[in-house]
């Protein structure tokens, strides 16, 4: 069912299909405001791309370690920016970073424990991946067969722990336990609807790798710079359609409205 005008930028209960489009339209409606957002986190590891080499210094690990910390504060401006629209008010790139700045700790200590938890599930079979003594290929293809569902799982119940904490004002830790209980009966209808996002992220990958390959040619340089630029631009989409997600689970199971959502963003 094609997306109606009637239900367009309005808190109502999607199916699949719908969440898509919508995610699409609202990224569509104010692409520049989004695109700002995305750019800040990727800003820090930009300029790797004129460095030579692919060693591991102090100076990538500094740009990787302040990209991770801007996007804890991306994805909680984000959340601001898609909320902000569905009010009718302008979207300021300044204006969402200063909430998420004001969520910082709880930011960006959830995500890293939503990380290293993920990381931790599959981090012991992908050590031992090649390894080549019968016992440990064993070992190792039986710490896939845990570790890869229990990653998955934690993916999906913790995966709302920004909207939580941007618009619930929950605490560190506290917001990944709450997305679980929004989560809870509704996993498998989450996860189908993150493996859509999925590949359309990963479609996106393969279009920036492409992209990739094609100026490589002419300048390694300018090859890294648009891969940079096309996952800079698709990033927005994951984000967006996160946020609809969440919606879509607080409508289904406590009625949220526009006006519920108005009194958590606050005046504008």
């Amino acid at each position: 069912m094609a997306l109606t005008d009637a239900s367009a930028g309005k808190l109502v209960p999607r199916k699949i299909s719908e969440l898509v489009q919508e995610t699409f339209r609202v990224y569509r409606t104010s692409f520049r405001s989004f695109l700002l957002i995305a750019l800040v986190p990727n800003a820090p590891v930009i300029p790797l791309a004129f460095v030579s080499g692919n060693e591991i210094t102090v100076t990538v690990i500094t740009a990787y370690a302040f990209s991770f910390v801007l996007s804890a504060l991306a994805g909680g401006a984000m959340v601001c920016a898609v909320s902000q629209q569905y009010l009718g008010r302008p979207i300021k790139a300044r204006e969402c970073y200063g909430r998420a700045w004001a969520r910082v700790l709880s930011l960006v200590l959830s995500r890293a424990a939503f990380f290293l938890a993920i990381v931790g599930a599959v981090a012991p079979s992908l050590a031992l991946s090649t390894a080549t003594a019968p016992a440990l290929m064993t070992v190792s293809a039986f710490a896939m067969i845990i570790g890869m569902p229990l990653a998955i799982y934690l993916a999906v119940n913790w995966f709302f722990f920004s909207e939580c904490i941007m618009l619930e004002r929950k605490g560190p830790l506290v917001s990944l336990w709450h997305s679980r209980e929004l989560v809870k009966g509704r996993f498998w209808r989450i996860l189908g609807i993150g493996a859509v996002f999925a590949v359309i992220g990963i479609a996106g990958i393969l279009a920036a790798f492409t992209a990739y390959l094609v100026f490589e040619v002419a300048s390694p340089v300018l090859g890294a710079l648009v891969f940079a630029t096309v996952i800079t631009a698709l990033q927005p989409i994951m984000w967006i359609g996160e946020t609809l997600v969440y919606y879509d689970l607080r409508i289904r199971k406590a009625n949220y409205t526009i006006e519920n959502l108005a009194q958590e963003m606050g005046k504008a």
